[in-house]
């Protein structure tokens, strides 16, 4: 039996995700995702980078997530975390 074209296309993924995409994928929230692309970071946390397709059309490489991710700073236990400031 031949694969159709359809059934071929639905097993390719995107590049590119969206903001609710990326959200689920890195787990991160929508909201951070949304202030961190407006003001530049959120609480002092620079967010992952994106691209602008359209005006409307943002979009975050999965290779990109993986990169900030891995690159945001590890504990092993909650007292090793920085303080807050008040």
């Amino acid at each position: 039996m031949a694969k159709t074209k359809q059934t071929e296309d639905s097993r390719i993924e995107p590049l590119g995700l969206s903001p609710e995409q990326a959200a689920a994928y890195s787990g991160l929230s929508i909201d951070f995702l949304k202030k961190a692309r407006i003001y530049g970071h959120v609480d002092g946390l620079v967010g992952p980078p994106y691209r602008r397709i359209t005006p409307r059309c943002v979009l975050y490489l999965r290779t990109d997530l993986d990169a900030y991710l891995v690159a945001l700073p590890s504990y092993k236990h909650i007292e090793e975390e920085p303080r807050a400031s008040a």
